[in-house]
């Protein structure tokens, strides 16, 4: 069942390029019509270029064709949780959770349900089993335990009193911010933060805690994305403090409405080609009464060198409209109003019915014309 261009399509799969693994695998499916498995994988690449329909009859087709493979639904789970088709998801998960309710994979995507339902840590503790499975964390940081030169994992609030705790940063700039909130719950319990994280972050948040790249001395450590669950708590207010002698360095001369305006993030991230904004689109925002200014670090005439020059810029802006990116979370732990627009299927922060920062709006993205601009624009001037 398997072919040359099966195998290159694979290949341009795991590279991210979905529009040549898609080319490839349909060419290999003109004499390989019944194989499931590369019509599944034809439907996960067209899940992930946002060709909705043209990926649910793939996935379809490929379910009919391996009934025997139940963990298939997984991928029209994932599906219709994006084009948030509730009838269609409800009945696949009641399958899946009678077949397979020890899948892994079925836990984990099935964690936002119970964080976009009200229980928020509940879902931090099931998407643990995504962290076995490299969806989220990072070798880099040596999370697996045994790989740690010494110490363990917090598992007790009652453990921290006394203790030195280093606090992992997980995934991108915007998850080691997220996660550098804990940093003050872990002092008033009487322990000791050493924070891990990226070092470009440092000098933003060394006044959290001492902050290396590389922890070797403490007592327990704490992913990031764990310390939801384990304090069941999320602090909202204001984190990240610009220095004053940046904000003086980036002042802005302008009678308009000041925006600051971030189009994509990380370009490796798994999901980045369906988060980002037309930088057309937010051009468009400028008028008689709105000025725009581009916080895109690889598009912009501001200098961004350091995060501490991006906080600077930000605090003389009047608000902050972004996709989903690490600018945004900045921006939100400075107190500042923002607005993210948020792809189908919106980060954590957004889907909870907590609180994470003091002043932040979400629009989802609508499937059919993707952001409304006279609804941000009413936003802005609100």
């Amino acid at each position: 069942m398997k072919s040359i261009y099966n195998d290159i399509a694979r290949e341009y799969y795991l590279k991210r390029d979905f529009a040549a693994a898609i080319a490839y695998v349909t060419v290999h499916l003109r004499d390989h019509s019944h194989d499931a498995e590369a019509w599944l994988n034809l439907g996960k690449a067209l899940t992930n270029t946002e060709k909705f329909l043209d990926a649910e009859n793939a996935l379809l087709l490929a379910c009919k064709l391996a009934p025997e493979k139940i963990d298939y639904l997984l991928d029209l789970q994932v599906l219709y949780s994006l084009t948030c088709e509730v009838v269609k998801y409800n009945r696949i998960v009641e399958k899946l959770k009678a077949a397979i309710p020890d899948e892994p994979r079925l836990i984990f995507n099935c964690a936002w349900d119970r964080m976009r339902a009200g229980e928020t840590y509940e879902g931090f503790a099931d998407l643990e089993v995504g962290r076995k499975m490299g969806f989220f964390g990072s070798n880099y940081y040596m999370l697996t335990p045994g790989e740690l030169p010494w110490g363990e994992r917090l598992t007790n609030i009652k453990d921290i009193a006394g203790h030195k705790i280093a606090l992992i940063g997980e995934g991108g700039l915007g998850d080691e911010i997220i996660s550098a909130r804990y940093a003050p719950l872990i002092e008033r319990y009487g322990g000791i933060p050493e924070l891990m994280m990226k070092k470009s972050l440092h000098s933003i948040l060394s006044h959290l805690g001492t902050c290396k790249e590389k922890v070797e001395d403490y007592d327990y450590y704490l992913p990031g994305l764990g310390a939801v669950a384990l304090f069941r708590e999320i602090p909202n207010e204001k984190y990240l403090f610009p220095k004053a002698e940046y904000v003086a360095k980036h002042g802005i001369s302008s009678d308009k409405i000041k925006v600051g305006i971030c189009w994509h993030g990380n370009t490796s991230y798994e999901w980045e080609q369906i988060r980002g904004v037309p930088k057309e689109s937010l051009y468009g925002l400028v008028s008689d009464t709105i000025d725009v200014f581009s916080l895109q670090q690889d598009d912009t005439n501001l200098d961004l060198s350091t995060w501490d020059d991006t906080l600077g810029v930000i605090a003389n802006l009047d608000c902050v409209v972004s996709s989903c990116t690490s600018v945004v979370h900045a921006a939100g732990a400075m107190g500042k109003r923002v607005l993210v627009l948020s792809p189908l299927a919106p980060y954590y922060p957004w889907i909870t019915q907590e609180k994470w920062y003091p002043d932040v709006t979400v629009i989802k993205k609508n499937p059919e014309y993707g952001y409304d601009a006279e609804e941000i624009k009413g936003w802005i001037c609100r």
